[in-house]
């Protein structure tokens, strides 16, 4: 089934298949409506990740072998003049969504080793502002079968501090 955008019409988007068919819509002809729409840019950040004196697990996930591994418990902290504190959305009421643990992946980086990875966030959707101090904190573990059994991380890894492009 081919999926195509037709438009945004005053704030609503409407999706139709190749028949014409409005996607979501069932077979009494209820019509399904995503309203609403606002854009966002995304900022990417890519850093390194070196294991010193012993290995870092560090959870990625996927849903299907076919999607592009994400990390699974990372988060972004703010400087507001005094203190760091969790980035949360700006509209309240939002619901951030996760994979539960059924779907993480260990990501191990040997000791001495080191990966790179990659962390994606919206500023609008955090209400961050062009040059705002941000730093990425990582939940790590010290081995798959730690990660697998613990709900709690061993450590946290806190990356050095960037400016918001």
């Amino acid at each position: 089934m081919r999926i195509g955008l037709i438009g945004v019409v005053t704030g609503s988007l409407f999706l139709f298949n190749s028949s014409g068919m409005a996607v979501g819509q069932v077979a009494s002809h209820e019509k399904a409506e995503i309203a609403n729409v606002e854009p966002y840019s995304s900022v990417f950040v890519k850093f390194d990740v070196k294991a010193v004196g012993k290995q870092l697990v560090i959870p990625v996930c996927r849903e299907k072998e076919e999607d592009e591994e994400s990390l699974c418990q990372a988060y972004l902290q703010r400087f507001n003049g005094r203190v760091w504190k969790v980035a949360r959305p700006r509209d309240p009421g939002v619901v951030l969504g996760f994979l539960v643990k059924d779907y993480w992946k260990p990501f191990v980086i040997a000791p001495g080793e080191s990966k790179p990875l990659r962390f994606g966030f919206s500023k609008e959707f955090f209400g961050i502002q062009r040059g705002e101090r941000l730093r990425i904190v990582l939940d790590v573990w010290d081995s798959p079968e730690s990660m697998t059994k613990n709900d709690e991380p061993d450590s946290k890894l806190v990356s050095p501090v960037f400016v918001c492009p």
